[in-house]
C-alpha cells in the first residue's frame, strides 16, 4: 500500500491527488524499467559480438519453454505490458483507492490490477496480450505494489549480476 502522512505535509492533498500520486509513481516505476532494460540490452550488445539482443529477447514468445526462461523476465514481462498499458495515460486496468486511516493521521491507498481494460497494444484487446499475462496469475497481479516489491527483489539480483558480468568484461578486455 501506498501511505500518506495527512499531518506531515500530505494534508492538503486532495483524494483524486493522492490516487493520481499512486499512479504517476507505478508509471515512473515501470517507465524506468522499460528504460533501464533496453539500455542494458544496448550495453551487451556492445560487449557481444555472436548474437544480438533485441526487445523480444525480454519478451520469450510462446515457443520457448518455461523452464527456459529466468524468473527476472517471467516476472517483467507483465510489467512490460503494463508499462505499455499506461504508457499514454490509460489506466483502465488499475484501481487506487484508500482501505484505511489510523490515529496518528496517517492514510493507506492500494492499486489494484483488473483484466477489464488492459489493452497493452494500441490496437487490440485483451485477446492480443495474452503473453504480457502468461507467466503470472491474477491473484498474483491484484495488488499490484505487492507485485512490483516482488519483482524488485528479482531486479536487484539481476542488477548485481549485470554489474559482476560487466565488471568482468572489463577484465577480459583489458
Amino acid at each position: 500500500m501506498a501511505r500518506f502522512d495527512v499531518n506531515n505535509g500530505n494534508g492538503g492533498f486532495k483524494e483524486y491527488q493522492k490516487k493520481g500520486e499512486v499512479l504517476r509513481c507505478i508509471h515512473n516505476y515501470v517507465a524506468s524499467l522499460y528504460s533501464y532494460n533496453l539500455q542494458v540490452l544496448e550495453h551487451i550488445n556492445e560487449k557481444t559480438h555472436n548474437r544480438q539482443y533485441n526487445k523480444g529477447d525480454l519478451l520469450p514468445g510462446r515457443d520457448t519453454p518455461d523452464r527456459e526462461i529466468p524468473e527476472y523476465i517471467k516476472s517483467y514481462t507483465f510489467l512490460h505490458g503494463l508499462r505499455n498499458d499506461i504508457q499514454h495515460g490509460e489506466y483502465h486496468c488499475l484501481s487506487v483507492n484508500k482501505v484505511d486511516e489510523d490515529e496518528d493521521g496517517r492514510e493507506y491507498y492500494q492499486a489494484k490490477f483488473t483484466k477489464h481494460g488492459f489493452e497493452p497494444r494500441p490496437v487490440g484487446g485483451l485477446d492480443r496480450s495474452g503473453d504480457y499475462l502468461r507467466h503470472s496469475d491474477q491473484k498474483d497481479r491484484q495488488y499490484l505494489l505487492t507485485y512490483i516489491c516482488e519483482f524488485h527483489d528479482l531486479f536487484n539480483d539481476f542488477e548485481t549480476d549485470i554489474e559482476t558480468w560487466c565488471e568482468r568484461s572489463r577484465t577480459d578486455s583489458l
